[in-house]
């Protein structure tokens, strides 16, 4: 049994449950280990929940960078658009992702304090990359306007992934991307 094994258990759990419906006691169960030999690396849930949240949250933050990094090369019109399509899809295959996008837009009573800066380290990380690609050309806007303006297109996006489904992401994917480029071109 291993620490590991706890949190990837613990993150579906909280994808599946949310906060409130993850029992620890259940976590154990499918671990193979009891309760009591949980609590020896999480004493209660709220500890559990902060490492497994700020590790999706990293994870992501870590995307970011390695997407940027890898694509920094490709017409902006094609990475961005392409960022978009493989941000959905993560939310679909990774744990990680699911759990920082929900819990951002479903923020526990409980954990409010502890969960609602997090995403603020993803956007802002998200927001330079996007002003650094966005320098690289002229728009009809700046460069950190341009930035503001597709983390919100992003925002409203991930709103149909966390409340609405994937088709309905890449419909209004389509349509937004369209207003966006047409809005900020020259």
């Amino acid at each position: 049994m291993s620490k590991e094994k706890i949190k990837t258990i613990a993150t579906s759990h909280f994808n599946e449950f949310g906060y409130e419906g993850t029992k620890l006691s259940q976590i154990a169960e499918e671990v193979g280990i009891r309760k009591q030999s949980l609590a020896y690396h999480f004493p209660n849930k709220r500890v559990l929940f902060q490492e497994v949240y700020k590790e999706a949250v990293d994870d992501e933050v870590q995307f970011i960078q390695q997407y940027f990094q890898q694509h920094g090369e490709e017409l902006i019109e094609q990475q961005l658009y392409q960022f978009l399509t493989e941000h959905k899809e993560r939310f679909l295959t990774n744990p990680n992702t699911k759990l920082m996008l929900t819990i951002s837009f479903l923020v526990p009573d409980e954990m409010h304090e502890d969960v609602i800066q997090k995403p603020y380290r993803y956007i802002d990380v998200l927001t330079a990359a996007l002003e650094s690609c966005f320098a690289k050309q002229t728009f009809r806007i700046g460069a950190k306007e341009c930035a503001l303006a597709f983390v919100t297109l992003l925002d409203g996006l991930d709103v149909q992934l966390v409340y609405e489904d994937s088709q309905r992401y890449e419909k209004l994917q389509e349509i937004a991307w369209d207003i966006f480029w047409t809005g900020i071109s020259l």
